[in-house]
């Protein structure tokens, strides 16, 4: 099928061209507007064979986007499983920081985590998303609007354009 194709090659990637190569490929602004659409055009059952196709992919971002895949099924607990041990494979992969932090934003512990995907990659736009909304959810505004601005010199068309 064309997603594991597509999974493949992604995984040979590093996770900014990864981001990029989505954005592109859908012809989206924003990897958050793709998973959100990703979500609106798939039912549950194609949600599980894409999941079940990931599991071929190996590595550190093929751990990652299969615990994303699983945290858009719903699976909270088996997406910070495989978002944990692509971390323990690769402890710089800023997107699996970004994605392990958003499955709770309100946990202390996820600011510690996108603090660190931006600092591994300042341009990650998701982990500035992230960190954005766990700061507005902690009534740190203030804190917040850095993030926010950055968000919308990186991807000027989003919706925070």
């Amino acid at each position: 099928m064309k997603a594991a194709a597509e999974l493949r090659r992604l995984s040979a990637l590093g996770h900014d061209e990864v981001l990029e190569a989505l954005s592109q490929r859908f012809g989206l602004p924003f990897i958050a507007e793709y998973e959100l659409w990703l979500l609106g055009r798939l039912r549950h059952a194609e949600l599980r064979a894409l999941a079940d196709e990931a599991q071929g992919a190996t590595g550190a971002l093929g751990q990652a986007v299969r615990g994303r895949l699983r945290r858009l099924q719903g699976d909270a607990a088996g997406a910070a499983l495989l978002l944990r041990a692509a971390l323990d494979d690769d402890p710089r992969l800023a997107l699996a920081h970004a994605w392990l932090a958003e499955l709770d934003l309100r946990k202390p512990d996820a600011l510690r985590g996108l603090d660190r995907a931006v600092e591994l990659a300042p341009e990650l736009a998701c982990a500035r998303l992230y960190r954005a909304a766990a700061l507005l959810l902690a009534d740190r505004p203030a804190e917040a609007e850095p993030d926010l601005k950055v968000l919308r010199r990186l991807r000027p068309t989003s919706f925070l354009g």
